[in-house]
C-alpha cells in the first residue's frame, strides 16, 4: 500500500512538476525579456541625448557599466550605417539558445540613427529553475517516506496486530477458553465474534470427545 502511494505521489510530481517547470520558466523568462527591454529603452533616451552632444565617451562608459551588471551579456550601440558607437560585454555568445536578444530604436528627430542590441544571458534563470526542481524532489522524497511510515504505523497498529491477536484467539488448541478480545476494527470485532463462536464450539466438541474416550 505504501509502496503504491508512493509510486502514485511520484508520478504526480513528474506531472505536476513539469507542467509548473514549464510555467515557471515562460514567467520567468517573459520578466527578464521585460527587464531588458526596460533598461535597453533608457538606454535608448540616454544615447540620443548623447549623441545629440557628440558626449560618446559618456556614452561608452555608461554602456560598459550596464554591461558590468549581473545577468548581461553585452551592449552595443549601432548606428543604421553599421558602425558601432559603444559596446560592452561578451558579443559573441556561444549558443543562441543561452540568451535574450532585445533590440531598441534610438531616435534623433524623426529619423532612426541608430539601435541599442542588448543580450541577457538565461543562465542564471536556468541555475535557479534547476535547484528549485532538486528541492521539490528532495521534499517530495521526504514526504513519500514520511508517508509510507504512517502507514506502515497505521497497518501494523490497525491491520496486522489485531489479525494477529484475532488468530491466536481463534485456536482452540493454543488456549484453554476462547477470549474476548476488545479494541478491535469493526469489521475484525463481528469477525472475532464469529471466530469466537466456532472456537466455543469446538472446545465443546473436544470436551465432549475426551469425555467419551474416558467413558469408553
Amino acid at each position: 500500500l505504501g509502496a503504491g502511494i508512493g509510486f502514485a505521489m511520484l508520478l504526480l510530481w513528474l506531472v505536476l512538476g513539469t507542467f509548473g517547470y514549464v510555467t515557471l520558466t515562460n514567467l520567468l523568462e517573459d520578466h527578464l525579456e521585460e527587464h531588458a527591454e526596460s533598461q535597453a529603452r533608457q538606454l535608448a533616451l540616454f544615447s540620443a541625448d548623447a549623441i545629440l552632444v557628440y558626449d560618446y565617451a559618456t556614452l561608452e562608459r555608461y554602456t560598459k557599466a550596464l554591461a558590468d551588471e549581473v545577468g548581461i551579456e553585452s551592449v552595443m550601440i549601432q548606428r543604421s550605417d553599421g558602425e558601432v558607437l559603444a559596446q560592452a560585454g561578451t558579443i559573441e555568445t556561444p549558443s543562441n539558445n543561452s540568451i535574450i536578444k532585445v533590440k531598441q530604436t534610438v531616435h534623433i528627430g524623426e529619423e532612426n540613427f541608430a539601435n541599442v542590441i542588448l543580450t541577457v544571458s538565461r543562465h542564471n534563470m536556468e541555475t535557479t529553475l534547476q535547484q528549485l526542481a532538486i528541492a521539490g524532489f528532495a521534499v517530495l522524497l521526504v514526504l513519500i517516506f514520511t508517508v509510507f511510515w504512517a502507514i506502515r504505523q497505521f497497518v501494523e497498529r490497525g491491520v496486522i496486530r489485531p489479525v494477529q491477536q484475532l488468530v491466536q484467539a481463534a485456536n482452540p488448541l493454543t488456549r484453554d477458553n476462547c477470549p474476548e478480545l476488545k479494541d478491535l476494527p469493526d469489521e475484525l470485532a463481528r469477525l472475532s465474534e464469529t471466530f469466537r463462536g466456532l472456537c466455543g464450539e469446538v472446545r465443546a466438541h473436544l470436551i465432549e470427545r475426551e469425555h467419551a474416550e474416558r467413558v469408553a
